[in-house]
């Protein structure tokens, strides 16, 4: 039994899982490697190539979580074939006209386009801005995919310059900062447009190349890697990013990142 609100809670529900997955791994070779590789808090995303292992993972997860006296619900999936045999009160998604979004992760999918979204909760900006009224906007931006690095990265740019002023917390931003703010905050409502498609791998690939990409400046360096299949096909598979700590002092170190 875990007895959840103790310091030790979240350690034990993810060994529970993972010890789970270890009995299981001879009569349920399908659910095993989900359990341990796809599992995030009380969320679990995994996918097959097509419908048939598809449904037969499906079975043995069910079969081995409830032997862990685990019930799976809100199932979610692109394919109408997966949910036959899901009661209709353990799906999240319908397939009615209606059923358009699915959060997961905090990220939006549309199953049936088979794309990611980004729909952030913008709170309308405060009328006082100052470094905790940014700090606590700029600290709700979630991006678990690393698609939005060139995005998050001018806010993270942006704390630090309102950190090297050295004022208050609750002192008014200079105007420019302000400015900046405003402006970084009306630019964000833009993202609702975005949609990146979930799969990165197409199954009829003949051949599959990996281009990676790296910069540095005085004030940031971040690297990005792109999937580009025969067809020809390019993809964004994953970017990173960072503030640079020490800003020009070290700028020759970034530009040598920047060459790999």
């Amino acid at each position: 039994m875990v007895t959840y609100g103790t310091k030790p809670a979240p350690y034990l529900a993810t060994r529970c899982l993972l010890q789970l997955a270890h009995e299981g791994k001879n009569k349920h070779p399908l659910a095993t490697p989900v359990i341990e590789n796809s599992t995030y808090m009380d969320d679990i995303l995994s996918g097959a190539d097509n419908i048939t292992t598809s449904k037969e993972m499906q079975r043995q997860l069910i079969i081995l979580m409830k032997e862990g006296c685990f019930h799976l619900y809100k199932w979610s999936a692109n394919s109408e074939e997966l949910f036959k045999d899901v009661p209709t009160e353990n799906k999240e998604f319908l397939f009615s006209e209606n059923d358009e979004l699915v959060k997961t992760l905090r990220l939006s999918w549309r199953p049936r386009e088979g794309t990611f979204m980004y729909q952030m909760n913008l709170q309308e900006v405060p009328v006082t801005i100052t470094k905790r009224t940014v700090l606590s906007f700029i600290s709700k931006l979630y991006d678990p995919l690393g698609l939005l690095q060139p995005i998050i990265i001018k806010a993270k740019m942006m704390i630090q310059k309102i950190w090297l002023l050295k004022i208050d917390w609750d002192q008014n931003l200079p105007r420019q900062e302000i400015e900046n703010f405003q402006r970084y905050v009306a630019e964000l409502h833009q993202l609702k447009d975005l949609k990146i498609p979930r799969c990165i791998l197409l199954k009829d690939s003949v051949a599959i190349q990996l281009i990676g990409f790296a910069y540095a400046s005085a004030h940031a360096y971040g690297a990005c890697i792109y999937k580009i299949y025969k067809k020809p096909i390019l993809k964004l598979n994953l970017s990173l990013g960072r503030v640079s700590k020490n800003m020009i002092q070290h700028f020759s170190q970034f530009k040598a990142f920047g060459q790999y």
